[in-house]
């Protein structure tokens, strides 16, 4: 079974310009999120998907370092970055990582993706309804016949930025949520402002 994770990069941010680029205990945090979706064991492929700009090229000289397939699309209409990203691969499902969650539980993929596969579910996420995980542990993995039809029948400006919108609200999908042991989806893990930086440095790397 082909599953292909596609992790969501971009060094634009309007809150932290190019904070998937900051050092964090001597990597990147590309780089830290790259090494944990490559410590899952249910993805058989990965590809980093980034906007076509000049500002992006540090992304793809970071694929080309780590041997990684880099895919360069449409900046603003991300649905679409993801849709012709996973056109190359043909897989059966997509999970969906985004490059701001340097601290995501690569076993907590593993078991999103796993309950995906046991209840044939078209979408699948362990933030869709409470019990949720933090904010920063964020898994997504859709099927791409969903992925082709949200890409195919989306049609507002929130729906192509947020990739996922739409398949939450096709009737054609099965949605299935991974719960939490217990609700933790006011607990922030993701990198948003340098704050969020200096907080995951002292918390978590501060040796």
């Amino acid at each position: 079974m082909q599953i292909l994770a596609i992790i969501q990069a971009r060094t634009g941010s309007s809150r932290l310009p190019n904070k998937i680029l900051l050092n964090l205990d001597g990597k990147t945090i590309l780089d830290h999120v790259i090494d944990r979706v490559l410590s899952t064991t249910m993805i058989n492929e990965t590809i980093i998907a980034y906007p076509m700009t000049p500002a992006n090229l540090p992304i793809a000289e970071i694929c080309a370092e780590r041997g990684l397939l880099g895919y360069a699309g449409s900046e603003n209409d991300v649905l679409d970055r993801y849709y012709q990203c996973a056109r190359i691969a043909r897989p059966e499902h997509v999970v969906r990582i985004t490059s701001d969650c340097p601290l995501i539980d690569f076993r907590l993929i593993d078991k999103v993706v796993a309950l995906h596969i046991e209840e044939n579910a078209s979408y699948t996420s362990n933030r869709l309804n409470k019990p949720a995980w933090p904010d920063g542990e964020d898994v997504e993995i859709f099927t791409y016949k969903a992925l082709e039809r949200a890409w195919k029948y989306a049609d507002t400006l929130y729906e192509r930025e947020h990739v996922s919108p739409y398949m939450k609200t096709d009737k054609a999908n099965k949605m299935v949520h991974y719960p939490a042991p217990h609700d933790m989806s006011d607990i922030k893990y993701s990198l948003d402002t340098m704050e969020d930086y200096k907080e995951i440095v002292r918390r978590y790397f501060d040796k």
